[in-house]
């Protein structure tokens, strides 16, 4: 898969497979007429992971919306057809199943496997160039580049009318760019960013770990408290139990303050008071 331009035309940069080195010195430079054929079954291929990871994001939600249709009355009616075959697959490996599988992981490394499943269901998006700006932003960041990625997953999120082609409903975008603000010392914006992703994906549990992070900073303890507990309900093996412990003990240590404070201040009432007032 590539994202550009196809040979020989010209236009906007879209999302799309060439037949790979390999396979084109197998067959010789052109594939002739079976270069189309191949061409048109990986884009049903990916059309259809993307249908198929979209029924299992949005479990009994109407995703119709994102079905690949054509003119061709015989063949939306096969794709009809397909699209029920992907609801039925969809229903066994839904998110939910999913967080039921995570929950009931036996180990870590089982733990790890079923977060990261998770993580790329959220990636996926109808526009498969949104997609691929997605992962582009991504290495970016991964590379050190943060401002230049966030400037991506910004644009990812301004839609038509506000003169990008995005999508501002794209929660992994919105997590990207929280995560992208935190890096760069921006916490409010980070906040905002984070809090747009629980709006979408209430289950989001690495927008609540940045949420916790964020509080934990801003010595907003309690509040921490509740962000990691929550992020530990949707998904136990979240790296966030010694961040919590450390949040409790913040909060017991502020209880045990104020206590104190106001045993001291009940003893200086006492002595500042009259005799027969001290005896009652």
């Amino acid at each position: 898969w590539r994202f550009g331009t196809r040979e020989g035309e010209e236009g906007e940069e879209v999302y799309f497979y060439e037949p790979s080195d390999e396979i084109k010195f197998q067959f010789a430079e052109s594939l002739g007429s079976d270069d189309d054929a191949i061409v048109s079954c990986m884009e049903k291929v990916m059309n259809d992971l993307i249908l198929l990871q979209l029924f299992m994001r949005n479990d009994d939600d109407d995703v119709s919306q994102y079905c690949f249709n054509d003119n061709n009355d015989d063949n939306n009616n096969n794709s009809k057809e397909q699209n029920q075959s992907l609801q039925d697959i969809s229903s066994k490996i839904s998110m939910s199943n999913l967080f039921h599988l995570l929950h009931h992981a036996e180990n870590l490394d089982d733990g790890i496997i079923m977060e990261e499943v998770i993580k790329e269901v959220w990636k996926v998006h109808p526009n498969p160039t949104l997609r691929h700006k997605l992962d582009e932003g991504v290495t970016q960041l991964l590379g050190g580049k943060t401002r230049d990625a966030l400037d991506i997953f910004t644009s990812l999120l301004q839609e038509e009318g506000g003169g990008g082609g995005g999508d501002a409903t794209y929660a992994e975008a919105w997590n990207k760019k929280s995560t992208c603000h935190y890096m760069l010392g921006e916490n409010e914006k980070s906040m905002e960013a984070a809090l747009k992703v629980l709006e979408f994906q209430p289950q989001h549990f690495q927008a609540k770990n940045g949420i916790g992070l964020i509080q934990y900073e801003n010595q907003e303890y309690e509040l921490a408290v509740e962000s990691f507990r929550g992020a530990l309900k949707d998904d136990p093996w979240s790296p966030v139990s010694t961040r919590l412990s450390a949040c409790l003990d913040q909060v017991e240590m502020k209880r045990l303050k104020k206590k104190e404070e106001e045993v001291e201040e009940e003893e200086g009432a006492a002595e500042g008071s009259a005799p027969y007032e001290r005896n009652k």
